[in-house]
């Protein structure tokens, strides 16, 4: 009964086809879907997937006139596209910021993307099956650029940062070239470099640095000495002079 029921779709020529199949013991006649390809020329489209009219256009159906399909599957997918690409052209004259058309052979994964406002950058997805069926999905943004718009960093990817004229390395390079001729104009002009040198001290700077004597000795003898007082000299002698210059305290001798 299924045969039968296939068989009333193709036209003669396809169903001499079909039975030379039948009777040539050394082919293996096709059956189910199979059979149905046959018929119908390699791939049956219903004539309700159409976006257009087919009214003029060749068609088949089946024995009880319930179903049609179009006969010629190339001819159909001609007038299919122009009419995709006519939908298309009126969702983006609604001020529909972008609508993708998903091509045949590929799928539109509903799970990877979600709903969206049309001012936070929505877009429309045709999905187109192999079928010939067309399914359009309105309002919706990937799951990633949900995510951003909820952080409120927005749907559009951020801009790739300029890429700078020359390497690190060159850099790095003019720096020190640059330090080297500084050096050289301040050995030709001590007065500037006396200045300079003063700015820092004032200021601070972390390329100026100050540290005292720390005075310091491994023998325990000579440590317990500079941490005793010494003993003041005597006023009219060269080391008393030596003393008051730098602020030494100074004992007298009894």
């Amino acid at each position: 009964m299924r045969a039968c029921w296939f068989a009333g779709l193709p036209s003669k020529a396809r169903q001499r086809e079909r039975l030379a199949l039948v009777d040539d013991p050394k082919k293996r006649a096709p059956m189910g879907q199979g059979l149905k390809s046959l018929l119908l020329g390699g791939q049956s489209v219903p004539l309700h997937f159409a976006l257009f009219d087919p009214e003029g256009m060749a068609q088949v159906a089946d024995l009880f006139g319930e179903d049609a399909y179009f006969a010629d599957a190339d001819a159909f997918w001609a007038k299919q596209d122009e009419a995709i690409e006519a939908r298309r052209a009126a969702y983006l004259d609604e001020v529909w910021r972008e609508v993708v058309v998903v091509p045949r052979g590929e799928w539109f994964h509903l799970w990877q993307h979600q709903k969206a406002a049309k001012r936070k950058g929505r877009r429309v997805y045709i999905d187109v099956a192999q079928s010939g069926e067309v399914t359009f999905h309105e309002g919706y943004v990937s799951q990633k650029e949900g995510r951003a718009v909820e952080k409120g960093e927005g749907g559009e990817p951020a801009a790739k940062p300029a890429r700078a004229e020359v390497t690190a390395n060159l850099c790095t390079y003019i720096d020190l070239h640059r330090h080297a001729a500084t050096r050289a104009a301040l050995l030709g002009a001590p007065g500037v470099a006396l200045r300079l040198m003063v700015a820092h001290a004032v200021v601070g700077s972390a390329l100026w640095t100050v540290r005292p004597e720390p005075q310091a000795t491994r023998d325990d003898g000579s440590r317990r000495a500079l941490r005793s007082p010494s003993p003041r000299p005597n006023s009219t002698s060269p080391g008393s002079r030596f003393c008051a210059c730098s602020a030494w305290p100074t004992t007298s001798r009894a």
